[in-house]
């Protein structure tokens, strides 16, 4: 093989390999953009749902405290607190 067409192999390689290592790292960068945008979405998502879930505990929490109190109230003062709510 002539020195020639050895340097020009050795400098195809070179140019090979960081053209292959700038497309995977491209690659790498883009794949892990997609991740976080893709949980940036899913974060939202759960943040949402937490405060629904939220809202709903506390009407089923002010539920409850008035069963409570229904249960544990002397019948004639539940049935006058009742016909006031009507």
């Amino acid at each position: 093989m002539e020195t020639g067409t050895a340097v020009i192999l050795i400098f195809g390689g070179v140019f090979a390999s960081l053209m292959a290592y700038y497309f995977w790292d491209s690659w790498l960068r883009y794949k892990a953009h997609k991740i976080e945008v893709t949980h940036d979405g899913q974060l939202n998502q759960l943040t949402h749902e937490k405060a629904e879930m939220q809202e709903r505990i506390e009407v089923i929490e002010d539920r409850l405290a008035t069963l409570e109190t229904i249960a544990t109230d002397p019948a004639r003062q539940t049935a006058k607190q009742i016909e006031e709510l009507r």
